[in-house]
């Protein structure tokens, strides 16, 4: 069962996940050990690696009294760090530089309490950590429909937004949905500032994908299960082939039935490590040569 097996050019780990692991793997030798703040990214092969080498997941920073917390590449809100100054907790930012950079952008916009929109998911921890750098209002929206039911609420009788209002994206989301909201956003807003915030990496990794995908009979889109970038990842693969597989390992491969596939392709989230590839490499290499 002779395959051959194209890797995205794009995928994988990005810079900001890289930096949040290294940073990581710096502060375990720190006095008393060091703890991640949630999960440091959505890979759970990454988080059972750093767990077996002592570095465990908190979910409240009271939990780490004595110890270095890393704070995640999704970002917190302002109140951890004042929460964490007030405590006494050392803490090592492995917040991405990109979001950081969203951080200080409605940090400045807001101070005199204008409102923020956020186009991602509201749940999603990056937003949150967004959210919570605001001194006024903020919105989230993640669709047209999301949008819509804003402006129902928000716009005057004249149909527009009259105040100054800033627009921001989460750093994973895909370029067609920022692109759609922007422009209906400004066809309401007078005094629309807006900045795409969407990472070079993600848009990078997205188009990668696309053109992959367009191209093999089989396509696997490798991740953690939470990750929101792997999910948009699936989403484009799955326009374009139709046989297109979520999966997070390579264990996940027995699963699929790759009979009649040729040609199949790779892509991989911000947040997969290049073991995981690699293992997955190395399980099709097996089965074509079966």
């Amino acid at each position: 069962m002779a395959m051959n097996i194209r890797i995205a050019s794009a995928s994988g780990f990005c810079f900001g996940v890289k930096r949040a692991l290294d940073l990581t793997l710096e502060a375990k030798n720190a006095p008393g050990g060091a703890v991640t703040y949630g999960e440091l990214i959505h890979n759970r092969d990454v988080v059972r690696k750093l767990e077996s080498e002592g570095v465990s997941v908190i979910d409240s920073l009271k939990d780490g009294a004595g110890k270095t917390v890393v704070i995640r590449s999704h970002g917190v809100p302002k109140s951890f760090h004042d929460e964490a100054e007030a405590l006494g907790i050392k803490t090592v930012d492995g917040t991405c530089p990109f979001v950081k950079k969203i951080h200080r952008l409605v940090d400045g916009f807001s101070r005199d309490g204008s409102p923020v929109m956020i186009v991602g998911t509201a749940t999603h921890p990056e937003v949150i950590g967004i959210a919570g750098w605001c001194h006024g209002p903020v919105y989230v929206v993640d669709s047209l429909e999301t949008l819509e039911a804003w402006e129902t609420q928000h716009l005057s009788a004249d149909g527009h937004f009259n105040q100054p209002l800033i627009l921001v994206a989460q750093t994973t989301i895909r370029l067609a949905l920022w692109t759609s909201i922007y422009k209906r956003l400004s066809e309401h807003t007078a005094h629309l500032v807006a900045h795409n915030t969407i990472c070079k990496a993600t848009s990078e990794r997205q188009t990668s994908a696309e053109t992959l995908s367009a191209e093999v009979d089989c396509m696997l889109v490798v991740g953690g299960p939470h990750s929101s970038n792997t999910k948009k990842l699936y989403e484009i693969c799955k326009k374009n082939c139709e046989k297109t597989y979520f999966i997070e390992s390579a264990a996940d491969l027995q699963m699929i039935n790759l009979l009649n596939c040729d040609n199949i392709g790779i892509t991989a989230g911000a947040s997969t490590p290049d073991w995981v590839i690699d293992d997955i490499l190395n399980q099709l290499k097996k089965i074509s040569n079966s």
